[in-house]
């Protein structure tokens, strides 16, 4: 795999079949050089060609998700001419010289969101899909010890599994989707442990991204956020309540003060932004003036001493010279996202307080 050099924040995050990731190409992880890249599953046992760094895979199914920063409607094309540097094909056809991999196949039966997919699965089909992917995909060392224990219903790689197991057909069914229908709300409670409070903002903490046998977490943010990033990378601290707890809604104005000084702190290349979401369907708030976020490239006005205010509303500011600092809610519940790419070290450790949403005067 090509990767160009890009003057801005840029990675490929590389998660195996676990949804672990085994690393962070670019920006945050090797620096912005233009590299060439060889991925090698856990059988590789050959030579790796001269000027190609290699990245061993856990396992022979990896994915690889491209972000690249975007200042605006008017950097798409910037974006967009990095974006052609990026190749990947097979090893034998790069050497072979060919600029572009063989042309793909699409498969009708594949169309379809994966999360949604394996939801609708029979618990047969399930397992007997898990096998197949574990044949493939040696489990960790440390899943020994959940390895046995599914191996006494003859789930694990080389095994067959037998529906039998399940007992009657039509109560395995339903105690199936009893299961999916309660899971959510399980994981979640299990998974509380991982969750980091800042304020009125909380967020998915370590070990995202990175979960080990933390396999009710891993669970969670497969249903929740498929690919997430390790906090080295990223944080997406959420809030839905103001500073005195009560739930966001357009029906309110609120301001987000950020002290001089204190905005969300960044290491190089790093950036932030704030984004509001409906709370009925988790999309952007339609708006006139289609904005939907603030962030650090934003052409907002600090106060006289070097704060900063955000205006969370659904009309504008009464100050004109304010505009710029207005992120449109709407009118009905709404959350919000701070997301913090390549946090600073105040962010990670806790030092960083982020602000309140506090109820305009």
């Amino acid at each position: 795999m090509e990767k160009p050099a890009a003057g801005r924040f840029f990675a490929f995050e590389v998660p195996d079949a676990y949804t672990n990731c085994v690393q962070v190409l670019g920006t945050g992880g090797d620096g912005d050089e233009a590299r060439t890249y060889l991925f090698t599953g856990p059988n590789f046992a050959g030579a790796v060609p001269a000027g190609m760094t290699r990245v061993a895979l856990p396992t022979s199914m990896a994915w690889v998700i491209g972000r690249t920063l975007c200042a605006g409607q008017d950097d798409l094309a910037n974006v967009r001419a990095i974006q052609s540097k990026m190749r990947a094909m097979p090893l034998a056809q790069y050497q072979r010289g060919d600029t572009a991999p063989a042309q793909g196949s699409y498969d009708p039966a594949r169309d379809f969101v994966p999360v949604e997919h394996v939801l609708g699965l029979s618990p047969a089909d399930y397992f007997t899909l898990a096998n197949e992917l574990l044949a493939d995909n040696p489990p960790a060392d440390a899943d020994a010890p959940l390895m046995a224990e599914l191996k006494t219903i003859s789930v694990g790689p080389g095994l067959s599994f037998d529906p039998a197991v399940l007992g009657d057909p039509d109560a395995a069914a339903a105690r199936w989707k009893a299961m999916l229908r309660d899971l959510r709300a399980e994981l979640n409670a299990d998974s509380q442990q991982y969750m980091s409070q800042n304020g009125v903002w909380s967020f998915f903490g370590s070990p995202i991204a990175e979960f080990g046998t933390a396999y009710e977490y891993r669970a969670l943010v497969a249903l929740a956020g498929l690919g997430a990033n390790p906090v080295s990378v990223a944080l997406y601290p959420k809030t839905g309540t103001d500073s005195a707890g009560a739930a966001l809604t357009g029906a309110k104005r609120y301001v987000l003060h950020f002290d001089a000084g204190a905005l969300p702190p960044v290491a190089e290349g790093g950036f932030w932004s704030v984004t509001a979401y409906r709370d009925a369907d988790d999309l952007l708030i339609d708006n006139p003036i289609d904005r939907y976020y603030i962030n650090d490239r934003s052409p907002f006005v600090k106060n006289a001493d070097g704060s900063l205010d955000l205006y969370l509303q659904s009309d504008p500011p009464a100050d004109p010279a304010l505009a710029p600092n207005w992120l449109p809610t709407g009118t009905e519940g709404f959350h919000l996202y701070l997301r913090i790419y390549l946090p600073g070290k105040a962010v990670l450790d806790g030092s960083w307080s982020a602000p309140p949403t506090n109820v305009a005067a």
